[in-house]
Parts: structure tokens; C-alpha cells; sequence
């Protein structure tokens, strides 16, 4: 069909004829943000030559530019109706814009937002789509449809260059999901403008645009997208198409049927929603709702608090980022960041411009109630409603459907208002000049810096990041990235240190930031304050390795100030659950992988035949397979710490023959030192900690002459002496240091001028082997030797023993060799 003005809008009840404003400044604006609201991705695609991966760095503020230039008219301009019902919406409906505005001006103060384009575009979210609906036709596209059938080509040749590149297809939204449902909603108008086109050829475009983007869009891998489309083409083409009665039929049996295939699939979908991030998260953030139920937290500090928030079961999801900067359901968006009066206001009128007026009969009322539905229903999974080009299309498309149903236009005004309305205008002038400029500076600064990471010019790479402090002192992604950068690539924690204070004042649960602030005062040496900033880190992610390490290593420093032994299980646990989704396939679940490998290598390493060594060795390496195995713990290396060698498999094959020796004894110390005295009498008494250890005892061998070993179990304790067979029960290592007559009792004595010592064999400090042995007993815990805690967690818990009773002595490890 032809896409006239009068075309587009045919059937829109207008109102009298009135003056019109100036439309000249939003023809132009709407085009110029839908397609370079990312400059250089309109530019130069993505994956390309030119700067790989960053081409979205610089971005324009398109949103918040857009409701900036709509606000001077909504507030500034008259209103004029048709009808009763025209003449009732023009006396209420800038009153209602209004009170909305004070609604968000104050949950702005209350909530403490900085963020101003995020506050400005909070405001659009109903502005524009209102705006849409009520300016003249003048201030849209002349040619609409073709306008943004030229989007949908220039977004489907970007998508096809990034396909040429095997990279992901983005087009010019920047994220797959995105560009999904970019696509689809510009395709109808492909159709629309198709209509100009004689036959056969607007067959041959709408068939060719059609297959295009559904391949397109299959590359995406959006299940959403899929989602909104399936649902619109069932309650508006094949439901719409039925008769009453046989309408209100079809729809029950359509849900009598998708219920039993999802009764059928039951086990598939309730994997996919343990999976799935979106429950964890909706149930998080109706909780901080449910906090601030009448103006929310603010708009533009959602990523800020909730980042607190996030509960377990979120967070242990796969895929969980380390920044949560929307719920992913624009309605739980708004009534987190306004509250909940706000939030139903705003889906009233998105629910009113969707479903009161319904596709129409004309090809572009079908589209842009198309566009709409898709876009809007993916914003309730998803949040293309906040990105750009997206965010854009959705008001547009809502504030069309709304032009049809309400009787009311803006008209121009004279005198004082309009010198109001001229005051509106050049605030708006000043303040979206400002924004843009200050986010394409901030912008272009963090991809010259990201481009100078990547090259290794860490000096510069601040430089870049510092300067953007300047420019968005408000934004902590300026102050963290450049404390960030100061403290790994420059290796100056004095640098980062004041960089990381500022965006901890602003966001102090922002993303690994308190581990960044934590490991730039323990480089300075204050490790007691750093404590605290690690702890803050594994309480937000605590599936994090690196988190967890950073902990242990801080507790060691700190004089084990946390309980070390817990935290190294937890770093253990990490590990081995990264093992296992490395060892997972289609057939065989990680876990199960792991636990045959783990058997394997027990086999091979108890059994001592030719060439099994070399097959422990190997089994051993793919259970540590990626692993992140670095340390040491208190002493050199002897050869590289991350490799596994065959001093492992023969330390495995030694301890598991200890493990078969103390079975077929009793389980009490008598028996357990008896079979340890029949082992070959080579073996040092350091063994016979372990030896115990495996059994499930706590141990400690104290460097005495001659050496003694506590034994504790539950609430039982034991002093032994090996190698004279002396046991002596109801006594502990700090009876042996405070009291001589336990030290007669058992006939030993302290080396002279020495602190107590603790001795460990040398390969217990090898974190490779402290995770095999805690990988080894997680999988077989009733045939493989617990054998994993770390020498020096052993040590701070018996410092921290000592301290308790009130024993002044100070303790150390004595590495012995193996």
C-alpha cells in the first residue's frame, strides 16, 4: 500500500484544527538516534578490522535526548480534543504527565539517583509513548515505513557482515537477544513499504526479508523472541480469525495442550528453569519491591541494590554476571527503581495502547501492533526496553497505537506559556548537549583504554580511565575501572586506592570492587583492613575462586583471623565443581565423569604395576584439567606447582596403602597406632599423622623428642607417641606445652630455644595436592583417604587454640621431606 501521511494515519480520530508547533526538531532527532545511537557500529559493524568488540563503546544517550526534546512539548504546548471524551483526556492528561514527573523527581531525591539520563529516561518511559500519540503528523518520518524498512536493511547487512566474520550477531543493538527482536519488529515494514512495489516483486521482497530474518534471527538463539512471536500468532492470527464462541473453545484447548506437553516434558523444563537465571531473579527483586513499595530505590540504582540482594540460588546459576544492572522484566524494572503506583501506571498505558486497540485492519496498524506486542513482551523477559534502537522503536510503536484511540493533539501556544515553553526548550537544549557530550567522551576514553589494555600500555590505559573520572565524577564505572586499572595493570595500589574509595562511597557492593580495595591495602601491608573487603567479596560471590583465595591468603597474613580450614574447603568445593562442568558431555553428567576418573586413577595409583604410574599421572591431570592450581603454600617450589608429576602418584600410592592398612584395624588409637608399628619401619613418624588423618582423625604432630601426635575425634583427644607406642588419653597439644607433667607422663621433651613446630611433608603444601585429595574423598569419601587440609590452616587453628586457653607460645610449621 502506499505509505502517505494520510495512509499512515487514515483512520486516527482528529481533533479541530489548531496551530501546530514546531516540528521540525523531532523529524530529524527520531531518525538520527534509531540509527546512530551507536555511532561507530552503524559505521563499522562488529568484528570487523576496525576495533573488534568495541564499536559500542561510544553511545549516544539516545533515550534520555529523545524524552529531553519531547518534554518542552508535553509541558509547554496546548492540548485540544474531540468529542467529550477528547475534551476530558486534553484537561487530565498533562496533569497526569505531570504528577507522574513529581513521582519521579522524588523518588530521585529519596533514592539518592545520580544518574541523570537514567532519570530522564525513566520519565520517558511513559512521556514518549504519550508524546507519540498526541503530536501532530507533522513531527513524524513523512515516509515512516520506509524509514524504518531502511533500518531493518542496514541492521540485517551489519548482521550479515558480522555472520561473514563468525562473529556474533548483534546488528546495531550490541547483544543477540537484542538484535532478535530488532529484526522481527522491523520486518512487517518490509511488507508495508513492499506495498509501493508492483507485482511479482513485492512477493519476491516480503518472501526473501522473511527468510532472511528468520535465519537471522535463529542465530540469535532468543527463545523469547520465539516466545512473542508464537504468542502473537495464536491469540491474533489464529484465534482472532474465529468466531466467538469458537474463539473462547480454541483457547481452552490451547491450554489443555500446552499444559500436557508441559506435563509430558516436566523433567526438561524444570532443568531448564534450574538453569535459568530469571526465578532467582524476579524472586529477588520482588523482595526489594516489597522494601520499597511507593518509590522504589530510585531511578538508575537498581545494579546498586541490589547487588546485595542476590540471593544463593541466583548466584549459583551458570550463568549470573557479576553485575546485575536490570531485572530483566521492565515491569519489575519500574516497580523496584519508582515503586509500585508508578509501575501500574506505566503498564496501563502500555496495556491500553496494546491491547484497547488491537492490529486493525490496515497493513500499518497490523505492523505497529506487531512491533509493539514483540517488543513489549520480550521486555518482560528481557530488556530490550531500556536499549537503544530498541527502546526507541517500543515507545514509537505503543505511542501509534495510542494515536489511534485518543481524540487529542498538542497545539501551540502564545504568550507566557510560550516563553515557558522556549525556557523548557533551551533547558532541554543545555542538558542533552551536556549528556551526549559527557557520554561520548566517557565513551571514547574507555575503548582507547580497553584498546591500550589489550596492548600492554598500562600508563596509558589509565590515563584514560582517570580522565573519565573527570567527566562523569557521577558514574562508579569511571572511578572502579580506573582504581581498577592502577592496581592491575600499573601494579600501584597508593594509585588505586583513592579511585577505589570513590566508587565504594557511591556503589559499595559494585562488581569485585571490595576485592580490587582488599588486595590494593594488603599490597600496602594492611592486611587487617583488607580483611574485611575480602570477606565483603565472598559474602556477594560466592562462587567465586578467586574471592575465596584472596580470603585464605589475607587470613594467613592476618594470623588466622578467619577460620582457614572452611575457607579452603570452599575453594576445593569451587574447584572440583569446575572440574566437573569442564569433564560434563551430551552423555555422561560431570559429576559422574569425575567420580570414573577419580576411581581410575585410585586404581592405577594403588596398584603399582608397570605403566600405571604414567596412567595415575595422566588421570590425575584431567582431574585438575584448567584448573587455576598456582601455589605454594610458605615454601619454594621444587620444579613448576602447577604440574602434576609423579611425586604425586607416589604420594597417592603410599597413602592408600595406609588407607588399606588402618581398615583391617580397630578403630580405636591403640589399634590404629598397632597396624601403623607393622608398616614398613622406613616411613617417618610424619606419616603416621596422615595415617591417622585418613582414618578421620584431626591431627597435629608436635616437634618434640621424641615426636608426638594429636589425635581428636569429635569430643575424644589423645597424645601419642609413635615411636615408643605411648598413648595418653583426655589430653590435647596444649596440655603437652602448658603442663610438665603430661610432658613426663609421656617422656618427651621441647628441642631447646625453639618455638613449638608443627611438621607437614612437603607435598601437603602443594594446593594440586590438597585438591586432589579433596577431590578424591568429595567422590569416593568410602575408599580414598581424607587427606586435603591445608599445613597452614592447621597451624592458625591451633595458634587460635592456644590464644583461647590463654598459652603464650608461638607456633610455626617444619617442613619435612616426603
Amino acid at each position: 500500500m502506499s505509505d502517505t501521511p494520510t495512509a499512515v494515519l487514515a483512520s486516527e480520530p482528529v481533533p479541530a484544527t489548531a496551530a501546530s508547533p514546531n516540528a521540525l526538531p523531532l523529524r530529524l532527532l527520531l531518525p538520527i538516534l534509531l540509527f546512530g545511537s551507536y555511532p561507530l557500529a552503524l559505521l563499522f559493524g562488529v568484528g570487523g578490522s576496525f576495533s573488534p568488540g568495541l564499536v559500542f563503546h561510544i553511545a549516544l544517550p539516545s533515550f534520555a535526548l529523545l524524552t529531553l526534546a519531547a518534554v518542552p512539548y508535553l509541558l509547554g504546548a496546548g492540548y485540544q480534543g474531540s468529542g467529550k471524551w477528547g475534551a476530558q483526556v486534553a484537561k487530565w492528561l498533562p496533569l497526569g504527565l505531570l504528577a507522574y514527573l513529581v513521582v519521579v523527581a522524588l523518588s530521585a531525591v529519596v533514592g539518592r539517583s545520580v544518574r541523570v539520563p537514567e532519570i530522564v529516561a525513566v520519565a520517558g518511559a511513559v512521556f514518549l509513548p504519550v508524546f507519540f500519540a498526541v503530536v501532530p503528523r507533522s513531527f513524524l518520518p513523512r515516509r515512516l515505513a520506509g524509514m524504518l524498512a531502511l533500518l531493518w536493511g542496514v541492521n540485517v547487512l551489519h548482521a550479515l557482515l558480522q555472520v561473514a566474520v563468525k562473529g556474533d550477531v548483534v546488528a546495531l543493538a550490541g547483544n543477540m537477544n537484542w538484535a532478535a527482536s530488532l529484526l522481527v519488529c522491523l520486518l512487517p515494514w518490509v511488507w508495508v513499504a513492499a506495498g509501493r512495489i508492483g507485482l511479482p516483486w513485492r512477493w519476491l521482497v516480503v518472501a526473501a526479508s522473511t527468510a532472511l530474518t528468520l535465519w537471522l534471527v535463529w542465530l540469535c538463539h532468543c527463545r523469547a523472541v520465539w516466545l512473542a512471536v508464537g504468542l502473537y500468532l495464536a491469540v491474533y492470527v489464529v484465534l482472532g480469525r474465529l468466531p466467538g464462541k469458537w474463539r473462547w473453545l480454541a483457547a481452552v484447548l490451547g491450554v489443555v495442550l500446552v499444559a500436557a506437553g508441559g506435563f509430558l516434558v516436566r523433567g526438561k523444563l524444570a532443568a531448564k528453569m534450574a538453569e535459568d537465571i530469571r526465578p532467582p531473579l524476579y524472586a529477588g527483586v520482588l523482595k526489594m519491591v516489597v522494601d520499597r513499595p511507593f518509590l522504589g530505590v530510585g531511578p538508575g540504582n537498581f545494579r546498586r541494590e541490589y547487588a546485595g540482594r542476590r540471593s544463593l540460588a541466583h548466584l549459583s546459576r551458570r550463568v549470573a554476571a557479576d553485575v546485575t544492572e536490570h531485572p530483566h522484566n521492565e515491569l519489575l524494572r519500574m516497580a523496584s527503581e519508582l515503586g509500585i503506583p508508578a509501575a501500574l501506571a506505566w503498564a496501563a498505558l502500555i496495556a491500553f495502547a496494546i491491547f484497547a486497540v488491537g492490529p486493525g485492519a490496515r497493513p500499518v496498524h497490523r505492523a505497529c501492533h506487531f512491533s509493539a506486542f514483540v517488543l513489549y513482551a520480550h521486555g518482560m523477559l528481557d530488556k530490550p526496553l531500556v536499549m537503544p534502537p530498541n527502546s526507541l522503536l517500543a515507545v514509537l510503536f505503543a505511542g501509534l497505537l495510542l494515536r489511534w484511540r485518543l481524540p487529542v493533539r498538542l497545539t501551540a501556544v502564545s504568550g507566557g506559556r510560550l516563553a515557558a515553553q522556549g525556557v523548557l526548550a533551551v533547558l532541554a537544549v543545555v542538558l542533552g548537549s551536556a549528556l551526549t557530550v559527557s557520554e561520548v567522551w566517557r565513551g571514547s576514553l574507555f575503548r582507547r583504554a580497553t584498546l591500550a589494555e589489550s596492548a600492554g600500555l598500562g600508563e596509558t590505559a589509565y590515563a584514560a580511565f582517570a580522565e573519565s573520572t573527570e567527566i562523569e565524577p557521577w558514574d562508579v564505572r569511571t572511578h572502579a575501572f580506573a582504581g581498577i586499572c592502577a592496581n592491575n595493570q600499573l601494579q600501584k595500589p597508593e594509585l588505586a586506592l583513592p579511585h577505589l574509595a570513590k566508587a565504594w562511597e557511591m556503589e559499595p557492593d559494585y562488581a569485585h570492587l571490595n576485592k580490587q580495595i582488599g588486595r590494593a591495602m594488603s599490597r600496602l601491608g594492611r592486611d587487617q583492613e583488607a580483611l574485611r573487603f575480602f570477606l565483603r567479596e565472598t559474602e556477594l560471590f560466592p562462587f567465586r575462586m578467586d574471592g575465596w583465595r584472596d580470603l585464605f591468603v589475607c587470613g594467613l597474613k592476618t594470623g588466622g583471623m578467619v577460620d582457614l580450614a572452611q575457607v579452603q574447603d570452599q575453594i576445593c568445593d569451587l574447584r572440583l565443581q569446575h572440574a566437573c562442568r569442564l569433564l560434563a558431555t551430551a552423555d555422561e553428567p560431570g559429576e559422574v565423569a569425575a567420580r570414573r576418573l577419580a576411581a581410575a586413577f585410585a586404581l592405577a595409583a594403588e596398584g603399582g604395576e608397570p605403566g600405571q604410574e604414567q596412567e595415575a599421572l595422566a588421570l590425575a591431570k584431567r582431574l585438575g584439567a584448567d584448573l587455576n592450581l598456582p601455589g605454594v603454600e610458605g615454601i619454594r617450589a621444587t620444579g613448576d606447582p602447577r604440574v602434576f608429576s609423579e611425586k604425586d602418584v607416589r604420594f597417592w600410592h603410599v597413602r592408600l596403602k595406609w588407607r588399606n592398612a588402618w581398615l583391617r584395624s580397630r578403630d580405636d588409637v591403640p589399634g590404629l597406632l598397632a597396624s601403623w608399628q607393622k608398616l614398613p619401619a622406613d616411613l617417618q613418624v610424619v606419616g603416621f599423622a596422615e595415617y591417622a588423618e585418613s582414618a578421620g582423625w584431626r591431627t597435629l604432630l608436635v616437634q618434640t623428642v621424641p615426636e608426638v601426635v594429636e589425635l581428636q575425634r569429635e569430643d575424644a583427644s589423645f597424645l601419642v607417641v609413635p615411636s615408643t607406642g605411648q598413648v595418653l588419653p583426655r589430653a590435647r597439644i596444649e596440655d603437652l606445652v602448658a603442663q610438665e607433667r603430661v610432658r613426663e607422663q609421656l617422656n618427651v621433651r621441647f628441642p631447646e630455644h625453639q618455638v613449638v613446630q608443627l611438621a607437614v611433608g612437603e607435598l601437603r603444601l602443594y594446593e594440586r595436592a590438597q585438591y586432589l585429595g579433596y577431590a578424591l574423598y568429595r567422590l569416593l569419601p568410602t575408599s580414598m583417604p581424607r587427606l586435603y587440609r591445608s599445613p597452614y590452616a592447621m597451624l592458625y587453628a591451633a595458634q587460635r587454640r592456644f590464644d583461647q586457653a590463654g598459652v603464650k607460645v608461638t607456633i610455626s610449621l617444619n617442613v619435612v621431606p616426603e
